[in-house]
This record gives structure tokens, C-alpha cells and sequence, in this order.
């Protein structure tokens, strides 16, 4: 007895052939012909169409996740840079304040305040001198002034 089915060596898909010849009209054969064809060859056609499909779309979407992942590691490094800018700009805006009332301390005019307002702001004076100078890298205390008390 004759197996409808080949060897499963040949082809992973069993093949069947089919007896077309038949009763019924065909288009394009004449109905005498016996016309055999491999059943599961369009299955097979239609799964590897629809792998193509399917491949492109997984490809488009792997394409547009890389765009994605991209965007948004420069996203991360923008604001990373933003914030790096934001600490250098407030720490510029404390270093500004800072020497606008250094300023006003060294200009400040001693002569006619109290004596503790005086040491006070004498003190104040000393510091200041000794922040610039520690600076400039010529650290050199100065040597305290000496007050008629």
C-alpha cells in the first residue's frame, strides 16, 4: 500500500497530492487531465509572505524603539547638562553676593561708629582681606589694629 505522504527527510511539511481530475470544470485545464498538485504550497507561500510582513514590521518597530532609546538618551543628557549648568549658575550668583557685601564692608566708613561697632567691623574687614588673599594664594595675616579703648 502506498503512502499519500513523502518522506519526512524531504520536507518538514507533509506533502499530499491531490487527484484534480475530476467532474467539476476548471479554469484553464481540461477535465481529462490529470492535474496533481502539492497540498500546503500556498500555506506555505502565504507563511513566508506573512513573515516578510512581519519581519518588516518587527524592523520598523526596531528602527523607531532605537530612535526612541536615542532621543531619550539625549533627553537625559540635556537635562544632566542643565542641571550641572544650574548648580555653576547659582553658585556664580552666591560668589557675586558674597563680594557685593564684601564690598560694602570695605567701603564701610568706621570712624564715626562706636568702638564695638568699630572691633566689630574692623574684624569683618580682616576676614575679608584674609579671603582674597587666600585667593590670590598669598595668604598673610595681617596684623590687628590697634583701638584707643
Amino acid at each position: 500500500m502506498e503512502s499519500a505522504f513523502q518522506s519526512p527527510t524531504s520536507s518538514s511539511i507533509p506533502e499530499t497530492f491531490v487527484d484534480m481530475s475530476c467532474d467539476q470544470a476548471t479554469s484553464g485545464g481540461s477535465v481529462d487531465s490529470p492535474r496533481k498538485r502539492i497540498r500546503g504550497k500556498k500555506a506555505e507561500k502565504e507563511s513566508r509572505n506573512k513573515q516578510k510582513v512581519a519581519d518588516g514590521v518587527n524592523s520598523r518597530f526596531c528602527n523607531l524603539m532605537e530612535q526612541f532609546n536615542t532621543h531619550n538618551e539625549e533627553i537625559d543628557k540635556e537635562k544632566k547638562e542643565l542641571a550641572e549648568r544650574k548648580v555653576r549658575v547659582l553658585e556664580e550668583m552666591q560668589k557675586m553676593e558674597e563680594k557685593k557685601e564684601d564690598d560694602a564692608i570695605m567701603s564701610m566708613d568706621i570712624s564715626g561708629m562706636d568702638p564695638q561697632a568699630q572691633a566689630y567691623y574692623s574684624m569683618r574687614k580682616n576676614e575679608v582681606m584674609a579671603k582674597i588673599m587666600a585667593r590670590a594664594d598669598c595668604y598673610r595675616p595681617l596684623p590687628p589694629d590697634d583701638f584707643d579703648l
